[in-house]
């Protein structure tokens, strides 16, 4: 990380999306939202594809000065200051951006109107409004001044040095870029998006032995950035092969098809596929030892729950374009038979240990607070993978657990004829075999050293409709209302959802 910034400018391949998405509070929020949007119906420009939730959530506290005595009238209270800063950011977060800027701007006149008559300089205050004035402009220039005026007010922050770095990524000066980005790590070396948006410079400027470093070790940082980091230094390869699912709608049992298919029906999926997240959870080194796969044969098959817009096969810097290479089999179930799977999941993992209500379940799991390292909710999961299917149908090919139970002979002949391997009648009779769901529960086995920490009972019971027997009506209506408001009648069509 010393020498980050010793690279010449090159030309940057892919642009950056606008870095509107962090913006600063100073203690609660106190204005109401409604002000917010009536004010203005402007979008806040989407946020950054590499940055984390939680820092999306990060308040910073000010360090308050004694009240001065003697106020005068005109000049107004430190707390009325903070409270247009926090209306500002309500205003950012509803995309109402041109009244953010006003609400700033005023507030930052007031503030300098205070300091020419000799009040308490507040550099926290004028950072925070300095941080957000540069978060709702379009102004390069004007978004540049701001940013490198709350530097200079706080030297040892590192919020306006990551604002300032993605503007410059933005304008592709990215060895300047790296420069900022280097100061924000020697602060802060932990700081997730600084962290990430290191990798995407350095990608830019074909330094990919340096990116995969700092994804690893961002990765180490911080597993929920799994994605984040492979995102930016991933490199998809012609044979690639990913399983994706929102959990528990049959991923290891699809894995174990892609492998007999690719390697034998004798194949094991845990000797030839690699589970992106628990990989990477337990060695952020992974991300390294991923793409040299030297000690599993090729081709590379990835078990994964990533949500479409974080799928590490898209182009660097796109939302809906893959790169060249790989292919990747989504798999479909019905959303309350995944529901009830994975509460038997969390109940039977000793480190979560669930033991709510099935009330509070289902409240929880429709909102995605149950899921949320795997992307949020179920619903938004299968929109954003079906959407991608429609854009890349012979890249991306759905299948759906109902039909896998139905007639899993056909399904494999799918899977095979997706995957370009040849079969013959005997060979997918054994695979079949291979892949029934009581063999794969016969030959899973848990080690003593993680039984603490994981389910020993990985394929509990693999039945459709069993939602039925565990779910109340009212509890059913819920989910299947939400799916209807989620997916809309043509998506849910399209997927062969069943209510």
């Amino acid at each position: 990380m010393r020498d980050i910034a010793s690279a010449a400018d090159l030309p940057f391949g892919s642009p950056l999306p606008p870095s509107h998405g962090d913006v600063m509070w100073l203690g609660e929020a106190v204005a109401p939202k409604a002000e917010a949007v009536a004010a203005c119906g402007r979008s806040l420009a989407g946020a950054n594809a590499w940055q984390c939730q939680a820092s999306c959530r990060r308040k910073c506290a000010v360090r308050r000065a004694p009240a001065a005595s003697g106020r005068r009238e005109d000049l107004p209270s430190v707390a009325q200051l903070e409270q247009s800063v926090n209306l500002a950011c309500t205003c950012l977060r509803d995309g109402a951006r041109a009244r953010a800027w006003e609400i700033s701007q005023e507030a930052l006149q007031k503030l300098l109107r205070r300091r020419s008559r000799g009040r308490h300089l507040h550099h926290s205050l004028e950072y925070a409004l300095r941080v957000n004035l540069s978060c709702a402009t379009e102004e390069v220039a004007e978004r540049e001044l701001h940013l490198r005026e709350a530097i200079g007010l706080e030297p040892l922050r590192v919020e306006a040095r990551f604002h300032l770095a993605a503007l410059l990524a933005e304008e592709k000066k990215l060895a300047e870029a790296l420069q900022l980005l280097r100061q924000a790590l020697e602060i802060a070396p932990e700081e997730v998006n600084c962290l990430a948006l290191t990798c995407r410079c350095l990608e830019g400027l074909h330094r990919h032995a340096e990116a995969l470093t700092v994804a690893t070790q961002l990765c180490r940082v911080d597993p929920a950035s799994t994605f984040l980091a492979l995102r930016e230094v991933f490199r998809s390869q012609p044979d690639d092969v990913f399983v994706v699912t929102f959990s528990r709608c049959g991923t290891t049992w699809m894995v174990q098809i892609a492998v007999c298919c690719l390697f034998g029906a004798a194949a094991n999926y845990e000797d030839h596929a690699l589970f992106l997240e628990g990989s990477i959870a337990s060695s952020a080194a992974y991300v390294q030892h991923m793409e040299a796969w030297s000690d599993k044969p090729r081709p590379r098959l990835f078990k994964s729950h990533v949500p479409a817009e974080m799928h590490p096969g898209l182009a660097h810097g796109e939302e809906e374009i893959l790169q060249e290479h790989g292919k990747v089999i989504y798999v479909v179930r019905n959303p309350k038979d995944a529901l009830i799977s994975l509460r038997h999941h969390h109940a039977n993992n000793p480190a979560i240990g669930w033991t709510g209500s099935w009330d509070e379940w289902v409240r929880q799991w429709i909102a995605g607070d149950r899921s949320q390292e795997y992307g949020g909710s179920y619903f938004e999961h299968v929109k954003g993978w079906w959407t991608l299917a429609q854009r890349h149908p012979q890249r991306i090919r759905i299948f759906y657990f109902e039909e896998m139970k139905a007639n899993l002979r056909q399904s494999v002949a799918e899977v095979a004829e997706f995957l370009q391997t040849s079969l013959g009648s005997t060979q997918v009779d054994e695979v079949c075999k291979a892949c029934r769901f009581e063999s794969m529960r016969g030959r899973h086995q848990v080690s003593e050293d993680i039984r603490s920490r994981v389910n020993p009972e990985h394929f509990r019971a693999g039945r459709v409709g069993s939602w039925r027997e565990e779910l109340t009506a009212a509890q059913a209506a819920l989910v299947d209302e939400r799916l209807r408001t989620a997916l809309g009648r043509e998506m849910r069509q399209g997927l062969r959802i069943a209510e």
